[in-house]
């Protein structure tokens, strides 16, 4: 069987990110692959792969975890690649880069020029959130549109947020952003209520990977 590693969109790439940690793969690594290397990415990703073992099945995964040997996970999507592993022994593995505990680095991934999301971990629950910065982008887009006093166009501006896979922690962002929205748009004498903005609270389940090849 072919060992899965490359996302097909960024939607899957931050799933599956969220699903290893969810089972235990608390450590990563990022790195981005140059440009000027796309060629080689391939390469580059075999080099990982083998370095950290990370091609491995299901009952070798669970053969190692019960030997308490950490183990590892390679993903990638376009020029960002991941690391992750798990709790364990790691003297099986040439262990030289450096890696973060999602518990306590939150994981930020810029998935555009203008959004980027943190993965993180809250009372052992894995989620997703937009960063201040990218939250402030929104706030001051929509209150830019509001100063235009048209309703529809505000309400189509903020129902743009639907299209950012609706996590718990980007949930609880959009009903503040919402509230938010409400009052800016009042501010500009323009009748606006939160029911009157849709808001999307059921996470699309995206398929996650891609061929080597493809």
């Amino acid at each position: 069987m072919a060992y899965n590693y490359l996302a097909g969109s960024w939607q899957g790439f931050i799933q599956q990110i969220v699903y290893l940690v969810g089972r235990g793969y608390l450590f990563y690594h990022v790195t981005e692959l140059p440009e000027r290397k796309r060629d080689k990415w391939q390469c580059i990703d075999r080099k990982l792969i083998g370095k950290y073992g990370t091609e491995k099945s299901k009952f070798q995964r669970y053969r190692l975890k019960e030997k308490r040997v950490a183990n590892f996970f390679y993903l990638r999507y376009e020029s960002t690649a991941i690391i992750m592993h798990t709790h364990g022994s790691k003297d099986h593995v040439l262990y030289d880069d450096k890696f973060s505990d999602i518990c306590e680095k939150p994981l930020t991934l810029k998935i555009s020029d203008n959004i980027s999301l943190v993965v993180y971990v809250n009372d052992e629950v894995c989620s997703v959130r937009f960063t201040k910065e990218t939250y402030a982008g929104f706030k001051a887009v929509i209150a830019d549109v509001a100063r235009t006093k048209n309703r529809w166009e505000i309400i189509k501006e903020f129902n743009l947020i639907n299209g950012i896979p609706a996590y718990g922690g980007i949930v609880e962002q959009k009903k503040c952003l919402a509230l938010w929205t409400v009052k800016q748009a009042r501010t500009h004498q323009v009748a606006l209520r939160t029911a009157d903005l849709r808001l999307n609270t059921r996470r699309k389940i995206y398929k996650v990977w891609i061929s080597p090849g493809a």
